[in-house]
């Protein structure tokens, strides 16, 4: 079951996806959030931004983070989300994780009452958005853990009163919200979360939470964000791609679209392209891993005038491009076939 509401919300992160597929294209994710995200070891857990990189299942991914130890949503809203869009323009997932520190009275502006919370978080949006809509920009707000520091007031009655609060800011900003109390509603015996920490510090209370929460947490996560390998595995049932035309060629036609087609270990073209760029060696498209052959391959493609084939190059690297300037008016892909294994 789905831990994530507002999954329609995550459209333009998913079309992030199908076009590094395509075109090998970087994603960009970004997370902010208050002292879980910050630091590294026992008392603070594996970074999340270190996780999902590891969890990505082969993307081209780049995750940055800013965690502010003890800081609330109070300097989210007031510091950091002004400054957003502005510092990190290209990115594709803003991934929110202020909770923890909500009702910590050294915490810049304070201690927030329930209603602060919901007004910094939806000023937060506000300024993000104005930048950034929902077609270029994702947002998925992590809920908290049952229980972070018992000796700060954070108990599970706290954080649950904090996640209804997230997950109302997040319908009405047409984000997304993953529900991390559910992932860990089960008494601490059973999943022995708490007694995997070597010297508990807070007397019953999770440590912010533990390496192997951490560990729970982002792998779940990563298995909704990414539900496909990157990697199209040889042997594999039919995949097909419809690649990105670069360099101004575009398809023929509506009815001759360019695609790749892997099954058993062979790769088959199909498709009639027509002339953007023309210098030699100008690269057509990118294949995506999985359908790039292991050596450089060239093939003689089907052109005009009559008599005066097209060299066309697939070289390990995945791009395909002609050998030579090209002076004709198509390029047919229907008879390149090779095997990638």
């Amino acid at each position: 079951m789905s831990l994530i509401t507002g999954t329609e919300n995550l459209a333009a992160f998913f079309a992030t996806l199908v076009a590094a597929r395509n075109t090998n294209a970087q994603i960009r994710i970004h997370v902010v959030g208050d002292s879980k995200v910050y630091g590294t070891g026992t008392n603070n857990g594996y970074r999340i931004d270190q996780l999902l990189s590891a969890a990505s299942l082969g993307y081209p991914v780049s995750v940055t983070y800013a965690g502010y130890s003890g800081e609330n949503s109070y300097l989210w809203s007031h510091t950091v989300a002004p400054g957003f869009a502005a510092q990190y323009p290209d990115v594709d997932l803003l991934i929110i994780d202020f909770g923890t520190n909500e009702h910590v009275a050294t915490a810049t502006g304070g201690s927030q009452t329930d209603d602060q919370i919901e007004a910094n978080h939806l000023y937060a949006l506000s300024t993000i958005r104005a930048a950034r809509p929902i077609s270029t920009l994702s947002v998925l707000f992590l809920g908290q853990p049952p229980a972070n520091n018992w000796v700060l007031g954070q108990t599970v009655s706290v954080m649950q009163t904090v996640n209804a609060i997230l997950k109302k800011v997040a319908a009405e900003t047409n984000s997304a919200f993953f529900d991390t109390s559910a992932l860990f509603q089960r008494p601490h015996s059973e999943a022995g979360w708490m007694e995997q920490l070597p010297v508990p510090q807070y007397g019953g209370g999770n440590v912010h939470p533990s390496d192997p929460m951490n560990l729970a947490l982002v792998g779940h996560l990563a298995r909704e964000l990414f539900t496909i390998p990157f990697a199209i595995a040889p042997g594999s049932a039919d995949a097909i791609v419809y690649p990105t035309l670069q360099n101004g060629w575009t398809q023929w036609d509506s009815t001759m679209t360019p695609r790749c087609i892997l099954h058993d270990n062979t790769v088959r073209m199909n498709g009639v392209i027509k002339p953007g760029q023309t210098t030699a060696c100008i690269p057509l498209f990118t294949l995506p891993s999985g359908m790039i052959p292991k050596a450089n391959r060239f093939f003689l493609a089907s052109s005009n005038p009559q008599g005066a084939p097209a060299e066309i190059q697939i070289l390990s690297t995945g791009v395909v491009r002609p050998s030579v300037q090209f002076t004709g008016t198509y390029i047919s892909l229907d008879q390149i076939s090779y095997r990638v294994d």
